[in-house]
């Protein structure tokens, strides 16, 4: 998709932008903001929990980002695309997503002709935004200072516009047939503040975040996806070693989590898989197990428990081929793994 994008629906019909690089959708060509902020908001986390890990993974890919550990140059390939999401006319506003009317055809990504667009902005995009630039602002500080301030500055002007517009504004489908993702904002906007105070260390972050943690209830959430990163801003704030935070929300949100973890605990121990989602199963479940291990990891690292390991490995070892099918059900990995998945090639 090398014609990426065009502006007809930003008022400027029939001039095209730069939309290149990012990550296609799970079963389309489409590239979408909303959804790209529970992918990298977790990827994000695990390289600054895991880095002597990942630093080790060899994933063979071109060399778009020199001096990059190869983990980083995927997540960078991601954000070169949210940077150019961001509307061109400086106001912060950050378009929802970038797809074709309709969507493609049942074919390879380089036979797909579609005409592709940006299109009008969502606050929760703009939010979502905000906390992956702040995110990847300190990630890749070590690697390239400039980009790394690029990101930041970024971040600072959608951050500027949503604190002067904080009214919610959702997407409107309109002529696009294609993933709406249409969803709330103010877990993104929680997750946004707590990202910006991670990274800059200034109390007017804080003090949003912890605003909006007691506007959420300092919820933790048990079952989470692509239109809830509240729980990304929660163990952001949860973990951080810097100076400020409130001890009494630093406590509450503590119990809270560990108290979710001991639900999760629970229903790990009692299902026939091990499962901690226990035995419910629907569209995009293996995803919700995965992230549960999340919330068990953070658990952990408040206080340590085997248990919580354990049902985390469980978690794993469900995902991996401890299942009715006696296979994992991550491609291209473990026993027997999945090779048609659901995408437009097969």
């Amino acid at each position: 998709h090398l014609n990426d994008a065009y502006d007809d629906y930003l008022g400027k019909a029939g001039i095209r932008r730069d939309g290149t690089r990012g990550w296609h959708d799970a079963g389309d060509y489409g590239k979408y903001v909303v959804n790209a902020g529970v992918t990298v908001g977790v990827l994000f986390m695990a390289w600054e929990n895991f880095r002597p890990q990942l630093e080790k993974i060899a994933l063979g890919l071109p060399e778009t980002a020199p001096g990059f550990p190869e983990f980083l140059k995927e997540m960078k390939w991601e954000t070169d695309w949210l940077l150019k999401m961001q509307y061109p006319d400086g106001s912060g506003r950050v378009s929802h997503k970038l797809t074709a009317v309709n969507f493609e055809g049942f074919i390879m990504a380089n036979t797909d002709s579609s005409k592709r667009f940006f299109t009008e902005w969502s606050s929760a995009a703009t939010a979502d935004f905000v906390a992956m630039m702040a995110q990847a602002a300190r990630v890749f500080k070590p690697f390239d200072e400039a980009y790394a301030a690029k990101c930041l500055a970024a971040a600072r002007v959608s951050y500027d516009f949503l604190r002067k517009n904080p009214e919610e504004k959702g997407f409107k489908q309109g002529d696009f047939k294609t993933g709406g993702y249409q969803t709330r904002d103010p877990d993104t906007r929680l997750w946004a503040a707590a990202e910006m105070w991670e990274t800059t260390g200034e109390p007017g972050f804080l003090a949003d975040f912890e605003k909006q943690a007691a506007t959420a209830g300092f919820a933790i959430d048990e079952n989470w996806d692509w239109d809830n990163q509240g729980n990304l801003g929660m163990f952001t704030y949860l973990l951080s070693k810097k100076a400020g935070k409130n001890p009494a929300i630093q406590d509450t949100l503590m119990k809270n989590c560990l108290q979710i973890a001991g639900n999760l605990v629970e229903k790990s121990a009692k299902d026939v898989y091990g499962r901690p989602l226990g035995g419910r199963y629907y569209w995009g479940c293996n995803g919700t197990i995965a992230r549960q291990t999340v919330n068990l990891f953070v658990a952990n690292q408040l206080r340590p428990d085997p248990q919580y390991v354990n049902a985390a490995l469980n978690a794993v070892g469900h995902l991996f081929g401890r299942n009715y099918y006696n296979r994992s059900f991550v491609t291209g990995l473990g026993i027997n793994p999945p090779m048609k998945p659901h995408d437009r090639r097969s």
